[in-house]
């Protein structure tokens, strides 16, 4: 007798089994996303009823898959944690011992450890410019008064 599974229970073991091997990109590593399964979840899914081939096939569509997705969740990660506003005519609306500071337009940023010296002397409402730099979510925070400028990471809006 062989057992179908609804398109939802199936779905769910594809992306479990693609989430629990997504450590394993890429392919050729030799590891197989339904190795991970206990003879409990075979039975259950009914992957066990499937043959060699089809184990291959799924396990090959498992990794696409779980690819597609990592590669996409990291795309929207990197995007969502851009800042957009660039340029000058900021200025400081908070500053905690200078290492987080706070802008006009709420958004916060760590600065350095390194920088914290020049940066725990600017005043609220110091103008400020922010320029992107090489590097996730790094920029540079430039006083436009005294041209001090610090390396800072941004962590979002508050």
């Amino acid at each position: 007798m062989t057992t179908r599974l609804a398109p939802r229970t199936l779905m769910a073991v594809i992306v479990i089994a693609a989430v629990s091997s997504s450590y394993a990109f890429p392919p050729q590593t030799g590891v197989k996303p339904l190795d991970s399964m206990t003879p409990q979840d075979l039975r259950q899914t009914g992957v066990n009823t499937l043959t060699s081939e089809q184990q291959v096939s799924l396990n090959k569509w498992i990794y696409d898959f779980a690819f597609r997705v990592y590669k996409a969740a990291s795309e929207q990660s990197a995007h969502a944690n851009e800042y957009n506003s660039t340029g000058g005519g900021h200025w400081i609306d908070d500053n905690k011992d200078g290492e987080f500071i706070t802008l006009e337009d709420g958004s916060i940023w760590l600065v350095d450890s390194y920088d914290q010296i020049d940066s725990s002397l600017w005043l609220p409402v110091t103008d400020i410019k922010v320029s992107k730099e090489s590097g996730a979510r790094m920029y540079s925070l430039t006083n436009t008064e005294d041209h001090e400028k610090v390396h800072a990471k941004f962590i979002g809006f508050k």
